[in-house]
């Protein structure tokens, strides 16, 4: 036998006992699995759909819509195919798939199979018990959003097998304690005439028992009672001093018990006891905590012959509480303490809890955000990155993640967080997302204005040379893919040294503060209004319609910059050498260009007297 051979056999017995352990074969399928089969016909819109269980030698069909199911041999069952593969089948016709071709089902010896897809039931061990099964004898095709669903209904059967199987399994452990109070109750019965029956029965027990006679003096302590009492039972001790001499205490284990208190006296007195918790904390011992049951024995004519208790060690779940009990109550403290604005919100996005610094930093309350969705204080830009930030740390991608985004406040305006973000498990077992918050509302608009200032002239507010350039840079880029038409025209003031030297540097501000507005309200707000420094402008039109637009753009800038300027010194008024451009693919040499027509326009003004309606315009050439 070869290597594979030996593993394929050992995997195959391991799947087989995986599915016999669930105990669901030859075993009706009730209501909920009937159910779920005919939610899975029903999403992929046929009339049946089986539950399919594979045995060694056998298909077993425990549920169907649409037909009657029947156990079948193993080397009929398409769904084998499924098992083998260890994947979901999508076969719109059977008849041409070679798989499948000659199949009982397919051929008309069972059926008339055409569409068939299944989903297998996939342990998380990776065992394939079986599968999820629908088909028409039809052709027909499901989407992929059906073929997700198929998978849904197939895990919603496995979780509940393995309900069945913890249903199971508690149904045993219930029968166990029950055959030990069954014990007991023998013990009871029989405690006088099978004493030596009794005694290997109580020191081979699982749990403590101590017992007394009819005036409350002990009589009996088994193996396991006289190891956590440090010492045997002693029959001159009295009742009252019970708790003194064995250190029983309450269930705080701080609180010595009273006589009325110690559950054997109880049962005794009362009858019986059940589920009392106490402490025996015997000296130089660590504590133990027990819950103790007990009834009074009594004779077939009547009388008392004492009581006996069953002492059950709890120490470790009381330890586990308590440190669960800790550390929610740690949690909680820092949670809550907490000067950082942190949420919890579940798998699906709702919020559970928020702490007091997030509402304040929002202005929303716990209870208007708990319950609430937390998309609905995201930015909508902003979604598609959140979505992904969370989704990989619930899917244990990545165990934390950051990122920075914007929050809803409750007067309408956004602030700007940087979320870290890590996924918890809640008390059900399920994940939750707890997101802590830094406040960088503040920073992202030093940041923003810091860009400003490198992109902006600080006197007008017209981009700079650097802003100017890069933009200069894209509507080349443009023009190379699309051939669109771009103008570049430069600017430069004259007449304005003479205000600047007449009135002061002041007022020349003012001029060109207002000069920088119209050509403002000039230009598109496609195009781009810069200026480089002192009294240059340059004006960026992209995408024109033809280079015959340029004209009529100069002359309304002209228009624009040459009417009267009203300063705090006066009416004053300037005018305008405009040179023009094309751009030709490289920014330094573009702009040199159009500087160089400016300078030509502008000695051409002049050369010549000055007349009504002249223009000092150079052109460059398209």
């Amino acid at each position: 036998m070869s290597e594979r051979s030996w593993v394929d056999q050992v995997s195959e017995a391991a799947r087989v006992a995986a599915l016999h352990g669930y105990g669901v074969l030859d075993v009706p399928a009730d209501d909920e699995l009937a159910a779920i089969v005919r939610v899975a016909a029903a999403v992929a819109g046929v009339p049946t759909a089986t539950l399919n269980l594979i045995d060694a030698e056998r298909q077993c069909q425990l549920t169907t819509v649409g037909f009657e199911g029947a156990d079948s041999p193993r080397s009929d069952a398409m769904c084998d195919v499924a098992v083998a593969e260890q994947r979901a089948q999508h076969v719109p016709d059977a008849s041409r798939d070679p798989r499948f071709a000659d199949n009982p089902w397919v051929t008309g010896v069972l059926a008339h199979v055409r569409f068939y897809a299944s989903v297998p039931l996939t342990t998380p061990e990776g065992h394939v018990l079986g599968t999820l099964c629908v088909f028409d004898e039809v052709e027909h095709r499901l989407s992929p959003v059906q073929m997700e669903r198929l998978a849904d209904c197939a895990a919603v059967v496995l979780a509940l097998f393995e309900r069945q199987r913890l249903a199971r399994r508690e149904r045993d452990v219930a029968d166990e304690a029950q055959e030990q109070r069954d014990l007991v109750q023998l013990v009871h019965t029989q405690l006088e005439e099978r004493h030596e029956l009794l005694v290997t029965v109580l020191q081979t027990a699982g749990v403590g028992i101590v017992a007394a006679d009819a005036d409350g003096r002990l009589t009996l302590f088994n193996e396991l009672a006289r190891g956590w009492h440090g010492m045997d039972a002693d029959p001159d001790v009295a009742p009252e001093d019970l708790a003194g001499t064995y250190r029983l205490f309450g269930a705080d284990g701080s609180t010595p018990l009273r006589e009325d208190e110690i559950p054997l006296l109880r049962a005794l007195r009362e009858g019986d006891v059940t589920d009392a918790e106490i402490v025996i904390a015997a000296e130089g011992q660590e504590p133990v905590a027990v819950l103790c049951t007990g009834r009074r024995l009594v004779a077939a004519d009547g009388r008392s012959l004492g009581a006996v208790v069953v002492m059950h060690d709890v120490t470790v779940r009381r330890l586990q509480e308590a440190e669960l009990r800790s550390s929610e109550e740690r949690f909680r403290s820092t949670f809550e303490q907490a000067p950082t604005p942190v949420a919890v919100t579940s798998a699906d996005g709702v919020f559970v809890d928020v702490n007091p610094a997030f509402c304040a930093w929002l202005g929303w309350s716990r209870a208007e955000l708990v319950g609430r969705r937390a998309v609905e204080l995201a930015h909508p830009d902003d979604l598609d990155a959140r979505h992904a930030v969370i989704g990989a740390v619930l899917a244990g991608v990545q165990p934390s993640a950051r990122l920075e985004r914007r929050y809803l406040h409750r007067r309408g305006d956004w602030l700007w967080g940087r979320m870290s973000v890590g996924a918890v498990r809640d008390a059900q077992g399920g994940r939750q997302v707890i997101t802590q918050v830094e406040d960088i509302t503040e920073q992202r608009a030093v940041q923003r204005r810091l860009t400003d200032l490198a992109l902006h002239d600080h006197l007008t507010g017209l981009p700079n040379r650097a802003l100017l350039q890069d933009r200069l840079r894209h509507a080349m880029a443009v023009a190379d893919r699309d051939g669109s038409v771009h103008a570049l025209l430069f600017c430069d003031l004259d007449g304005f040294k003479q205000v600047n030297d007449t009135h002061g540097h002041a007022v020349g501000d003012e001029v060109l503060v207002e000069v920088a507005a119209r050509l403002g309200d000039v230009v598109r707000p496609s195009d781009t209004a810069a200026r480089l420094g002192g009294d240059e402008f340059v004006v960026l039109c992209e995408s024109l319609a033809s280079w015959l637009q340029v004209d009529g753009i100069v002359e309304r800038l002209r228009e624009a910059v040459e009417r009267p300027v009203l300063t705090s010194a006066g009416e004053l008024q300037v005018g305008v050498s405009i040179g023009v451009a094309r751009p030709c693919g490289d920014v330094a040499r573009s702009l040199a260009d159009a500087d160089r027509q400016m300078y030509e326009a502008k000695q051409r003004r002049r050369a010549r007297p000055t007349v009504p309606g002249q223009r000092g315009v150079a052109l460059g050439q398209p």
